[in-house]
């Protein structure tokens, strides 16, 4: 299905070689066969990339706010808890924002193989997103967009 989506989205909007396709998904509810059909459809182009967060995105949220390997959450359901329970507004983009570079620097130290789409429990690949915005805009006008939520 997600393969498929894509494949659509790339018809419909004419991906070109300058752009850049990221296909984000939490690893829980998917079987290690799907995780690599996916990785391998993106491997057939050099910008499609496939990204993930064990077990869920909210340990990328986490970064922001702390050390995802500390905690004792080991479900998405957990870690939604944790993530809410440790931000004050819930689930805003204020709250982390003004840590990205941290997270980004933590998620990234904790990637011990960076080079594989598979990452460990309570880790998390989004930085390398955040990496590639950077790149193509400038950290200078990724600092002063972001500086606009603060």
């Amino acid at each position: 299905m997600v393969i498929a989506k894509s494949k659509k989205y790339n018809q419909e909007n004419q991906i070109g070689k300058e752009d850049l396709l990221f296909i984000v998904s939490d690893k829980d509810r998917w079987k290690s066969k799907s995780l690599h059909e996916v990785n391998e459809f993106c491997s057939e182009f050099e910008n499609y990339f496939f990204i993930l967060s064990n077990p869920c995105f909210e340990v990328w949220l986490f970064y922001h706010i702390g050390n995802p390997g500390k905690e004792n959450a080991n479900t998405s359901k957990a870690w939604k808890k944790l993530v809410h329970e440790k931000t004050i507004n819930g689930f805003k983009i204020e709250n982390y924002v003004g840590n990205i570079f941290d997270a980004i620097n933590k998620a990234k130290k904790d990637d011990t193989n960076p080079n594989h789409f598979l990452t460990h429990d309570k880790h998390s690949k989004v930085y390398k997103i955040i990496e590639a915005i950077i790149e193509k805009v400038g950290e200078g006008n990724f600092r002063l967009f972001i500086n606009k939520f603060l």
